[in-house]
């Protein structure tokens, strides 16, 4: 099969690669389209600094048909021809393996059903953003999920609004009760009133701290920062309000712990949902009942969008397939890409 592979030095090539085998655990996918995520990008340069030079398939979000289940995975669970979409830890191991290619192997449990409402390329959307939206939402805040909404709402700040994953934490927080405070560039205040967002501030804005704090009264105990850059994080933490709260974030910042003693920062990777011990892009190990919860998300993600509930990212397709993916890369790395996800689908790879 045609795939996208790691050189060791922060470019990519199209290679042909085995087709990989089917474990007893997993499922083979037919890969339809698949997006491209920030954390591609910056997983190439994880890869160059590790001095890793074996070629690695790239790519996590993938949505496409099954096309072959594993011997355990129950019957009930996954079946041959089914639409399903999700994420993989691409390009940092052979253990884990890659999207961006004809065909992957995927973890039957975190695997989305697609009702035929949704297209496979806003399937493409949902993996990395979808799960890592509901991981920093509600893993560690049970008290309100999109099954159980609080009785009186709270309200949430939710920075980047218009990244792909703010656009799914913009809807699921408005589905589990929350009252949604979002920025985002002025172009995009619509969308994000369309998805849910009460109010919705200008990033740019220098005053943005003070009109925050002004519209939750000075209240506000939750935020999630989608961005997680030094940039971002310390206009987020001076928004919590008097009484201090909990930010959720996706990557460490420098010494953000040391901007307000009483705002608690917790960091999520969602690839801990996966269930599994890897290296990059930082150490962690296994975790116990991360990968239950993981399974928990993918039947509650499922459910939301066969119950029309949870809309998928807007999308922007590249028009060469495999071949697109390099530009993709780029327009990630410099910051061009907003209010969607870029998506390629395979089929429109030249030659194939």
């Amino acid at each position: 099969m045609k795939a996208i592979v790691t050189k060791g030095d922060k470019t990519i090539s199209i290679k042909d690669v085995a087709v990989p085998t089917v474990g007893h655990n997993d499922i083979l996918v037919k890969v339809i389209a698949v997006g491209v995520n920030p954390t591609d990008w910056k997983k190439l340069v994880s890869v160059q600094s590790a001095g890793i030079t074996e070629e690695l398939v790239c790519g996590c979000d993938y949505a496409g048909i099954v096309e072959e289940v594993g011997k355990d995975v129950p019957a009930s669970l996954r079946k041959v021809g089914e639409r399903v979409a999700g994420y993989l830890h691409g390009g940092v191991s052979k253990t884990f393996g890659g999207s961006f290619a004809e065909y992957c192997l995927a973890d039957p449990y975190l695997a989305v059903s697609l009702p035929e409402s949704v297209s496979f390329e806003g399937g493409a959307t949902l993996g990395i953003s979808g799960f890592t939206a509901y991981q920093a939402l509600f893993q560690k805040h049970p008290d309100a999920t999109p099954w159980k909404p609080l009785g009186e709402p709270k309200q949430i700040l939710i920075w980047g609004g218009a990244s792909v994953l703010g656009i799914y934490a913009i809807q699921l927080a408005k589905i589990a009760g929350y009252e949604v405070i979002a920025t985002a560039s002025a172009k995009n205040f619509d969308l994000l009133k369309s998805l849910g967002a009460a109010h919705v501030f200008d990033y740019r804005d220098k005053d943005i701290v003070e009109k925050i704090r002004s519209v939750t009264k000075n209240e506000l105990a939750f935020a999630f920062d989608t961005i997680s850059e030094a940039h971002t994080i310390v206009p987020v933490i001076h928004s919590v309000g008097q009484k201090g709260g909990v930010v959720s974030i996706v990557r460490a910042v420098g010494d953000a712990n040391s901007l307000r003693s009483d705002v608690q920062l917790d960091f999520y990777l969602v690839y801990m949902l996966l269930g599994k011990p890897f290296d990059l892009p930082v150490r962690k190990e296994a975790t116990p009942g991360f990968h239950d919860d993981g399974k928990l998300y993918a039947e509650n993600l499922s459910k939301l969008l066969s119950e029309k509930k949870l809309v998928t990212s807007p999308t922007k397709i590249l028009p060469n397939g495999l071949n697109s993916i390099q530009e993709a890369l780029d327009l990630l790395e410099n910051g061009q890409v907003s209010a969607g996800k870029l998506v390629v689908k395979i089929a429109d790879t030249p030659g194939l």
